[in-house]
């Protein structure tokens, strides 16, 4: 008995109702009724491997919900160190990350602008692969004599550094508005749960 179609072909093995997942076009695949066996029970306990994994996730999962809730309730708390394991485990939460419309955010600010933000001079140069390593300051000081070939050659972005923990806190103390656009979300703060074992002096 053989089936063909789709991805791949299915062709009898030595065992029965276990049929062979093989490559188009194979039609006679030998496989010692040894190997075979062992091929069926490795594949078996991997699906049941499988399955407690997805299962054990689930559960870690409510248990991470029930861990935070727990976290919030009181707060300072970190989590717990058992004895005599010496094993640590925090329950954190790591910040998100945001990007900024520069002109919006010193808009938005206003004089509180500089207590808040700190700026950063991205610097791309353009050069061609050609250039070595050793030759750079050279074509640097070649190069940027002039402004139009400063222009040329190299593009500048101002990044902002934002102090993200006293900006929230003027907004929720209602002293600051963000303008719509202001600020993009870029990852979204999330709960960890990590254990370690904390090493004897």
């Amino acid at each position: 008995m053989s089936q063909k179609g789709g991805v791949y072909d299915l062709i009898e093995s030595a065992l029965k109702k276990v049929l062979l997942v093989v490559e188009k076009g194979v039609q006679d695949l030998k496989i010692p009724l040894g190997n075979m066996k062992n091929l069926n029970v490795f594949i078996r306990t991997y699906r049941l491997l499988e399955k407690r994994e997805a299962e054990l996730e689930d559960l870690k999962k409510i248990y991470k919900e029930r861990l935070v809730d727990l976290m919030l309730r009181h707060p300072g708390l970190k989590g717990v160190q058992t004895l005599p394991d010496n094993h640590r485990t925090l329950v954190y939460q790591s910040d998100g990350s945001y990007e900024y419309n520069l002109p919006l955010l010193k808009e938005s600010l206003g004089e509180a602008y500089s207590g808040l933000v700190n700026e950063d001079l991205r610097l791309t140069i353009m050069l061609t692969p050609d250039y070595k390593q050793f030759l750079l300051l050279k074509i640097l000081k070649s190069f940027f004599r002039t402004k139009e070939a400063y222009n040329k050659l190299v593009k500048e972005e101002v990044i902002p550094r934002v102090d993200e923990k006293k900006l929230e806190l003027l907004i929720k103390e209602g002293k600051v508005r963000l303008k719509d656009g202001t600020r993009v979300e870029t990852k979204k703060p999330a709960w960890h749960v990590k254990t370690t074992l904390i090493k004897q002096k």
